[in-house]
């Protein structure tokens, strides 16, 4: 038994050594022309990216490295598909005397192993921590194309594909140097504890994302987080102790489970989306600093009892109404450590918001008002039930409501008092119950004044202001008289923004035949609620310009239907929320090839007045053509029909002037396909009956395209809706965030609500798509265009 175990060993040896011999070792240059050290397997084929036999102190002398996918070596193809970290933490400045670490590693998608090896001491870098990364998945793959190092740790991870979907449980759990993560859109789940502790400062969550289990990325440092409507569950603790966490967007399709965001110690605003179904118990126990919450949209929200347990700043709550379903507990303090001293937020104070008061009365009022009267005839009711008839009947109700709300909440003041009067400063002061008043008096009528003062010469305002009765203004007036006061009150509301669910608008597109002898189309059912009641901002934009196109009536193909609607609708949105100026939005309807030429000479003409100092907004509704031969897209006019493309305005002409324009940014809206398809169904009649995959342009400067459509795809109307489906929820977007969104959340929305709705209305595929030039392509997620 000896002999064999000893000619086993022996055996295992001789095979040991055959494989060492196999081993080569040697350098390559690569595509960037740095040399590095790479050892060859001849059996497996394959190249391992390892430390050279030299000492590595005076090795390397660069910060970036790109590793190529193969290296030769006499002949042969070696595929690079293993990376041994270590051999690449640091080089040494033999100038300086110091060591210089790498800063940026680019690898191939060939690489399918990332080895830790003990080149280093812990100390140094944190090879035990690199080897969370394989516990991302069990095959211990990780293809990736850039790790980016800062010193000797790793501080930012990107993603662009993996071929997996499930971030594993704690595969970063407690490495504090991962600064931020930009999970793949293929990921659609993230596991218990998978950033639990880390550093995350940065966190984006990508649309494919659907699970967020518990604990999640519980200690993170966000001070910012979104999570999108695309999202259908989320974990207890998912993302509790996050100190830093300021602010948080939640959209998800689900319930907020409890101690979701337990003791965020610093998070002062909480966004629920319309999509979110409850907050569950102690969902924000011990948000100690939470002031703001903002309901958006959501009639069917519930809150269970101690939702925000020991919120003790809590003090506004804005957009619940009578239709949601709030537990008397909801904003009470349940556990020892609530900080009872303090009389918490309670139900009684959200039913004495506006909004809570009035939303139900208003879409009751105009739900009834749409009705047909039993004595109307149809068209006396279609002539009266109109988006303009509306408009003005909601403005009506909600000002007859405000009335009704300012007599039921207000309460009889203290009589109003004289106290003292300052001569120097020429002000009475007037005490009523805690607030002290002050009166500019002029000397000479002070005595007379203070001899003949009445209560009632006070006068006090009462309006609206931050969703509550509020005192917005106090007057004195004695006979015709008017006395100023210093005071600063709250300003008033603007109510035109309620969030209201209006009932669908029945819209007549009949009326006999058009101009052309085709048979008008039929009516459709249309709600025209993104149309109405815009946000209205503050803010003036006065260096941002907008170049809005809406194709929709052409004289030689199909119209585009809803193409004017969407131009026009979304110049009122760049004007009231967005807080450009109306000189900076040029709208264009029905553009021919001439005036498409003047629209972009107009921008190219302003960017050089304004020296760079600006923002161009670029969106365009309509056809789209490809040419049959070379496959380039073209922006087709309403006096062209495609068939002679010499009149039509092509795609990568446009990218390369508006590239070339000295702005600091460049968005461009495209509400168009150009695949040679209608809006809907159908082929241009300049297209063989087919779709054509048109050729994909690069965008160019600083620019940034979100298109409604990918590849062969059409760009689909939202019939109902009265808009192209792109361009619906472009404005829903704004409309639900008052302006406030990047392009990362806009893009994310819009491509994740129209694949979804497309299928379900159309039943057909569409995908919108966001493409950036280089030089905003890690910077473009977080622009606004507000």
């Amino acid at each position: 038994m000896k002999r064999i175990l000893l000619l086993n060993m022996l055996l295992c040896l001789v095979v040991s050594l055959s494989a060492q011999s196999d081993k080569k070792v040697i350098d390559y240059k690569g595509p960037d022309g740095h040399t590095v050290t790479y050892r060859l397997y001849e059996q497996s084929a394959t190249a391992e990216v390892a430390p050279p036999k030299e000492n590595l102190s005076n090795h390397y002398d660069y910060e970036t490295l790109v590793i190529p996918e193969h290296v030769v070596y006499k002949g042969k193809n070696y595929a690079v598909t293993s990376l041994g970290i270590g051999a690449f933490s640091f080089s040494y400045d033999k100038k300086s005397r110091t060591y210089k670490y790498i800063k940026s590693i680019t690898l191939p998608k060939s690489i399918k192993e990332i080895k830790s090896g003990a080149y280093y001491k812990k100390t140094e870098i944190h090879i035990s921590d690199l080897d969370a990364w394989c516990r991302i998945n069990r095959a211990n793959i990780l293809p990736t194309e850039k790790l980016y190092l800062k010193g000797n740790l790793v501080t930012h991870v990107t993603f662009p594909y993996m071929s997996f979907n499930k971030i594993k449980e704690s595969a970063f759990y407690e490495y504090q140097p991962l600064d931020s993560i930009f999970i793949p859109h293929n990921v659609t789940a993230v596991g218990k504890a998978a950033f639990k502790g880390c550093g995350l400062r940065s966190v984006w969550i990508p649309s494919s994302v659907t699970h967020i289990e518990n604990e999640a990325f519980s200690g993170c440092a966000m001070k910012e987080l979104v999570i999108p409507s695309t999202v259908r569950m989320i974990g207890a603790d998912a993302f509790s102790y996050c100190q830093n966490l300021e602010e948080v967007k939640i959209n998800m399709r689900g319930a907020v489970p409890a101690a979701a965001f337990g003791r965020c110690k610093n998070l002062k605003k909480v966004v629920i989306g319309p999509h979110v179904t409850s907050i569950s118990k102690q969902a924000f126990v011990g948000c100690t600093a939470l002031t703001d919450v903002i309901i958006l949209d959501n009639p069917s929200l519930a809150i269970e009892g101690y939702a925000f347990d020991g919120c003790v700043s809590l003090a506004n709550v804005q957009g619940l109404t009578a239709k949601n379903r709030v537990d008397a507990n909801a904003f009470a303090f349940e556990s020892s450590s609530s900080g009872k001293s303090r009389t918490p937020y309670s139900f009684a104070d959200v039913q004495k918001t506006f909004s809570y008061y009035a939303t139900s009365k208003v879409e009751a009022a105009i739900e009834q008002w749409q009705k047909k009267g039993e004595f109307e005839t149809t068209e006396q009711w279609r002539q009266r039930v109109t988006v303009a008839r509306r408009d003005e009947e909601v403005k009506k109700v909600i000002e007859q409501i405000r009335q009704a709300y300012i007599a039921k909440m207000k309460v009889a003041e203290p009589l109003p008092t004289l106290l003292s009067y300052d001569a120097d400063r020429g002000v009475q002061t007037v005490q009523i119950g805690s607030e002290t008043l002050y009166v500019k008096v002029p000397v000479s009528e002070a005595q007379q004044f203070k001899a003949n003062f009445k209560p009632e010469y006070i006068r006090t305002q009462y309006d609206i202001a931050n969703d509550r009765l509020a005192v917005v203004g106090r007057t004195c007036q004695v006979g015709n008289k008017v006395y100023e006061t210093t005071n600063t009150y709250a300003k008033a509301d603007n109510l035109n923004d309620i969030a209201l669910n209006l009932p669908p608008l029945e819209l007549d597109f009949g009326g006999g035949s058009s101009s052309s002898g085709k048979a008008a189309e039929p009516a459709k059912v249309v709600d025209r609620t993104i149309d109405q009641n815009i946000p209205t901002s503050n803010v003036t934009n006065s260096n941002t310009f907008a170049v809005i196109i809406g194709n929709e009536n052409y004289s030689l193909v199909a119209k585009v239907p809803y193409a004017k609607n969407d131009a026009q609708v979304l110049a009122e949105y760049c004007r009231k929320t967005l807080g450009l100026p109306a000189k900076n939005v040029r709208t264009y309807g029905d553009a021919t090839y001439a005036m498409l030429l003047a629209a972009v000479k107009d921008i190219q003409d302003i960017a050089k007045a304004y020296d760079g100092n600006i923002n161009v907004l670029f969106y365009y509704a309509g056809h789209g053509i490809p040419d049959e031969k070379n496959k380039d897209a073209y922006l087709l006019p309403v006096d062209a029909d495609g068939r002679q493309t010499s009149f039509c305005y092509p795609v990568s002409k446009l990218y390369q002037e508006l590239g070339s324009l000295n702005v600091k940014s460049v968005v461009v809206l495209m509400d168009a396909c150009f695949s040679g398809a209608l809006r809907g169904d159908g082929m241009l009649m300049a297209a063989r009956g087919v779709a054509i995959k048109p050729k994909a342009e690069a965008p160019q400067g600083r620019m940034v395209v979100l298109t409604a459509a990918s590849g062969e795809e059409t760009a689909y109307p939202y019939e109902e809706k009265g808009h192209g489906m792109f361009t619906y929820f472009l404005l829903k977007k704004l409309r639900d965030t008052k302006g406030g969104c990047t392009l990362g959340e806009l893009s994310d929305y819009i491509k994740s609500n129209v694949q979804q709705q497309s299928v379900v209305v159309n039943r057909k595929s569409q995908t919108p798509t966001v493409s950036s030039s280089t030089s905003v392509a890690n910077s473009w997620r977080n622009m606004k265009l507000k």
